[in-house]
């Protein structure tokens, strides 16, 4: 099974080498271990057969949900396939005890005092070395808890991260105060019938818990850190009567940010805890309906491709 190659690379004390298993194989992965606050992390990489050293490409980080794995985000995001035919690199890294230390305080990364920022950085330098990565275009997505961390990501790494985007998460209520160092473009896709994160903000009934902002708070905040003072740009992404699940899309845009940055919202009235264009990985009454309407992995690389860092 996937996650025990997780388990098994931690245990054994695999430093730096290829972890390649035959069904990480099977979904076109290569498995790597590097040394991080003491402990043997493991990543999973997808390379298209595109790839020349030497050429610089861009990378995207994707960062699972809590009890998940990173090769479990292969089928939930479809990365691969688009990473086949862009030409960027893909990576799954795995968190401890299947957590990332998103902030909250309350996964259990978190609570093992896990430094997932300054793993980050060095997951990127340990990729760099063997890869030809554009630093400038090194991105970060995640849903549920691993949104969560791309928005740390945003907040106390963007002179690391280009860009991010969050499906499924928000700003912790408990991080708001201090939140964000510089400007950094965003992107974050919410449902309205998120059973796990509030999408009017409040506490988190479901999982590990803490409290958590509203969607609209969390786009005030962002408008503050990326010093955006103009209107924003309304649009419709689909209409019910046209749409899965008569859900209704709904995009709004702020741009002319400092140092280049702009802020997307897309809201999705009447889906759930899922990656839109995604696979519904739990039933609906668990974690609510995917919306279908539009992929987001391609929707975000489209984001992704707009900014490069100075």
């Amino acid at each position: 099974m996937k996650w025990l190659v997780s388990v098994v690379a931690l245990a054994v004390g695999l430093c730096n080498v290829p972890l390649l298993a035959d069904d990480d194989a099977d979904l076109g992965l290569t498995d790597f271990s590097l040394r991080s606050g003491g402990v043997n992390r493991t990543y999973h990489l997808h390379v298209p057969d595109s790839y020349e050293h030497g050429t610089e490409v861009a990378l995207i980080i994707a960062y699972h949900g809590g009890q998940a794995t990173g090769s479990d985000m292969v089928d939930l995001t479809g990365f691969n396939e688009l990473a086949d035919s862009e030409g960027f690199i893909v990576c799954y890294p795995d968190g401890v005890l299947r957590t990332w230390a998103d902030g909250r305080g309350t996964t259990a990364a978190d609570q093992a005092h896990v430094d997932d920022v300054t793993f980050t950085q060095q997951l990127i330098n340990h990729i760099a070395e063997a890869y030809s990565i554009d630093r400038a275009r090194v991105y970060a997505t995640g849903i549920s808890n691993g949104g969560f961390m791309s928005q740390r990501l945003a907040s106390e790494l963007p002179d690391h991260i280009t860009a991010i985007c969050s499906v499924a998460a928000a700003i912790p209520q408990n991080m708001a105060d201090d939140w964000g160092s510089s400007p950094i473009p965003v992107m974050m896709i919410n449902g309205t019938a998120d059973p796990f994160v509030p999408f009017t903000g409040g506490e988190m009934t479901r999982g590990p818990g803490g409290t958590v902002l509203s969607h609209p708070e969390c786009l005030a905040k962002w408008r503050v850190v990326d010093h955006i003072t103009g209107t924003v740009e309304a649009d419709t992404m689909s209409e019910p009567e046209h749409s899965t699940h008569k859900m209704f899309v709904e995009r709004k845009k702020w741009e002319h940010g400092r140092d280049g940055s702009e802020l997307i919202s897309i809201v999705c009235h009447g889906a759930g805890h899922t990656w839109p264009g995604g696979p519904q990985y739990l039933p609906q009454a668990v974690v609510g309906a995917v919306c279908h309407d539009f992929n987001a992995s391609e929707v975000m690389w489209e984001f992704f491709q707009q900014h490069v860092r100075e």
